[in-house]
């Protein structure tokens, strides 16, 4: 019933975030948020799992370009990157809050190999759960 629904989950991760930004609920990812916006601690982190309306994604909405700075096989690179929560600015956003951790946790963040082989044992527990191995 509305453009576009946003998984969220528990809030003391680094991510976007759910904020109320002029009276309409959005995703921002701290480098965003304006400066009239209460910045208190935000109770849910986005996970990036989006539900979108097909007629919603139809038209032409403005994102932006950010320029990224990186280093790949250790030289600096600038990566230019859009970000889809960004669309939560222009379509009408609901939030549902859905559980981190266990069998029925709904995000596994992975940043890199190392972070990848600490999870590796929650997220073969997740997909045994749900029969996925």
């Amino acid at each position: 019933g509305t453009e576009m629904t946003c998984e969220v989950t528990g809030g003391d991760l680094n991510g976007g975030a759910p904020y109320f930004v002029d009276g309409h609920l959005q995703i921002l990812e701290e480098f965003r948020i304006p400066a009239h916006v209460d910045t208190a601690a935000p109770l849910a982190v986005n996970t990036n799992s989006l539900v979108i309306e097909v007629d919603a994604v139809d038209r032409h909405h403005p994102l932006t370009w950010f320029q990224v700075q990186k280093k790949v096989d250790e030289q600096p690179v600038v990566q230019f990157e859009r970000l889809v929560g960004e669309l939560s600015a222009f379509l009408t956003t609901r939030m549902a809050v859905v559980d981190r951790d266990g069998v029925d946790g709904r995000f596994q963040p992975v940043k890199d190999p190392a972070e990848l082989e600490r999870r590796r044992p929650a997220i073969r527990e997740i997909l045994e759960s749900r029969r996925v191995l």
